[in-house]
């Protein structure tokens, strides 16, 4: 098949689903495809071009389109690359601010059929439209809602995926049936580790971290029974922005009393990401449960066979949302502080590893696309 992606925009390590689409295609290219990628709307660049994008050591052709430009001149290249590959399929990875400021682009179902023209049509929904915790989010996510109805209804997309279990529930509301596709971990598991030490009980954030209060209480009831086990907590701040890691672990080491167990990583290379992963007991996400299906962040964790705790989930969610289509990875997750649960937990997440491989993944939205194929 050639399967042309198509995305907000495509800046290395500055776009989460740039990032994403990037790996995909990657990996769609090794399993014997074509694939390209338009950015149709990036604000990393001043001026549009063609070039090439590598990772995992596969090199993937790119045209990255500057927001500079009006709709109608973004339209017209985007166009002209579509009639020059002349893919089977246009995948477009759907962010509604990826394509508008206010993610509010009405007319985004029309113009992206005119650039599709009668090609299959598939949809990854990585985001649909805002909560409504208040009366502008309520606005906004009615007018997101119509946005969504009315780009599945001028597409008409073969085949939809998600990651999240609530946005196919949210999906089936407006009559939209939905594909599960797990997210898989964009640092792959390199054989580096260094050994735990048995003297410690290792915490780790990666990249996203907070010291709120249900934070603060839940570790410090983890410190309490690692305290008693005869161990130490260590904190480990894994890569993430300087100011925000450091702000977050000097207050988790005050409030906690760690002085000198909190280590901070820094920004350093997968390789070494993956290392310092798998030195933790347990990864610790401030999202709340229902969103836990879109992190990157923690499908790392648990692609290493970390369990990851949710501290969040008491004040904002229901213990019964699903954050996950698999069992196996809802099982990896501690949500009351409780080290006594650990092994079965690490049990579990390293059971979910293997649905977060990439090659498995990218099989399963090859399959999914491949039947529609030639009709």
């Amino acid at each position: 098949m050639k399967i042309l992606f198509l995305c907000g925009c495509l800046e290395p390590g500055c776009d989460g689903v740039g990032d994403y689409t990037r790996m995909l295609s990657a990996e769609v290219i090794r399993q014997g495809h074509d694939a390209f990628i338009i950015s149709f709307n990036d604000h990393f660049i001043q001026d549009t071009g063609s070039g090439c994008q590598f990772t995992t050591g596969i090199s993937i052709p790119v045209y990255r389109i500057s927001s500079n430009h009006p709709e109608k001149d973004r339209i017209a290249l985007a166009h002209s690359i579509v009639q020059s590959f002349d893919p089977d399929w246009i995948s477009i990875q759907f962010v509604p601010f990826s394509f508008h400021r206010k993610g509010l682009s009405f007319h985004l179902g029309k113009r992206l059929k005119q650039i599709a023209g009668v090609r299959n049509v598939h949809i990854m929904f990585h985001e649909l439209w805002v909560g409504k915790e208040n009366i502008k989010n309520l606005i906004l996510s009615s007018l997101q809602q119509l946005l969504v109805t009315n780009f599945i209804h001028t597409l008409k997309p073969h085949v939809i995926h998600t990651h999240l279990p609530v946005y196919r529930i949210k999906l089936n509301t407006i009559g939209v049936s939905a594909n599960s596709l797990t997210l898989f971990s964009n640092i792959p598991v390199y054989n580096t580790a260094i050994p735990k030490d048995d003297h410690k009980f290792s915490i780790g954030f990666f990249s996203q971290v907070s010291a709120s209060p249900d934070i603060i209480k839940f570790m410090s009831r983890i410190n309490d029974q690692v305290g008693r086990s005869g161990k130490e907590l260590e904190v480990i701040m894994i890569g993430g922005n300087k100011i925000t890691m450091h702000s977050a672990g000097d207050f988790i080491e005050q409030s906690l009393q760690l002085k000198n167990k909190v280590v901070y990583t820094g920004k350093v290379p997968p390789e070494v990401i993956s290392c310092h992963i798998q030195r933790c007991n347990l990864g610790v996400t401030p999202l709340p449960l229902h969103a836990l299906g879109k992190s990157g962040t923690v499908a790392t964790f648990l692609a290493h066979g970390i369990p990851v705790a949710v501290p969040s989930w008491q004040n904002k969610n229901s213990k019964n949302d699903l954050p996950f289509f698999s069992s196996a990875m809802q099982s990896s997750l501690l949500l009351e502080p409780e080290i006594g649960h650990m092994h079965r937990l690490a049990c579990a997440a390293c059971k979910s590893r293997s649905e977060l491989d990439l090659k498995t993944i990218t099989k399963k939205f090859l399959s999914d696309l491949n039947p529609i194929k030639g009709e």
